[in-house]
């Protein structure tokens, strides 16, 4: 059984500038704990889609659904992370975790306990009480994972969350976040522009084309990794270099 499906989706922005149409006849599927990419040139509705899942917009045409229902208004199942971590400064680490469950009214000490425990298996143990500025990027994307998953999101929409890091962090933090998110068994969304990114992260790749965005190839990865996952090892195996450059030739880019 499903657990998102996107059947015959259109959408359109309309502005006093004119009509936009971001999304024509998307139809996809993504099972219960898969980790799927999506990739393709740029205003082809990626992060659209991904606002459809979360009930931030509502579609034109066609109907998205969660576990067989479809969305209407946010949808409590979801997770969302950005690619900018958006702490609040003047708030400690913890406090930036815990500000979700206060707004909510669901923290109390079993929460709270929650939200420590995901900082300890973050590698933040010691930091609750440090602010934003006092941490790296890859430190503070940690924490943004940290509050999006204290809520326990049966889904994680991740948009762009390492593409403001530089490439040594970037590269450490894919392969923590992938782990992380396996251990968890969510199942996962993750919009980039980074081909490699997505091969190494991910079960299935899903090629946009340019505006108005529709599915143009569904890659499911299959890498010979040798011992555990990473995404280090990941980007070792033979078939690697295959994918990519099927994925590079599938996309409309223009330089």
């Amino acid at each position: 059984m499903s657990k998102i499906e996107f059947k015959e989706v259109g959408m359109k922005y309309h502005t006093l500038a004119g009509e936009t149409e971001a999304l024509r006849n998307l139809s996809f599927t993504i099972q219960e704990n898969e980790f799927v990419s999506l990739v393709g040139p740029s205003g082809c509705g990626k992060t659209t889609s991904l606002s459809l899942i979360a009930g931030l917009l509502s579609s034109t045409s066609g109907q998205v659904s969660v576990d067989q229902e479809p969305i209407s208004g946010i949808n409590e199942k979801v997770g969302y992370m950005l690619q900018e971590d958006y702490l609040f400064p003047w708030r400690t680490i913890i406090d930036n975790v815990l500000l979700g469950l206060e707004l909510k009214g669901e923290l109390n000490p079993e929460t709270e306990a929650r939200a420590r425990k995901l900082l300890k298996d973050y590698g933040l143990e010691g930091f609750e009480d440090y602010y934003p500025t006092q941490l790296s990027g890859g430190m503070r994307q940690r924490v943004a994972l940290a509050r999006t998953l204290v809520f326990e999101p049966e889904i994680l929409l991740l948009d762009e969350p390492f593409s403001s890091l530089d490439y040594h962090t970037k590269l450490a933090l894919e392969d923590e976040v992938a782990q992380i998110l396996r251990d968890e068994k969510k199942t996962v969304i993750l919009v980039t522009h980074d081909i490699a990114e997505a091969i190494a992260m991910s079960d299935r790749v899903l090629v946009f084309t340019k505006r108005p965005g529709r599915i143009k190839e569904d890659y499911q990865i299959d890498l010979t990794i040798n011992g555990a996952f990473s995404t280090f090892a990941a980007r070792e195996a033979p078939e690697f270099s295959d994918y990519f450059n099927s994925i590079w030739e599938e996309l409309d880019v223009y330089v």
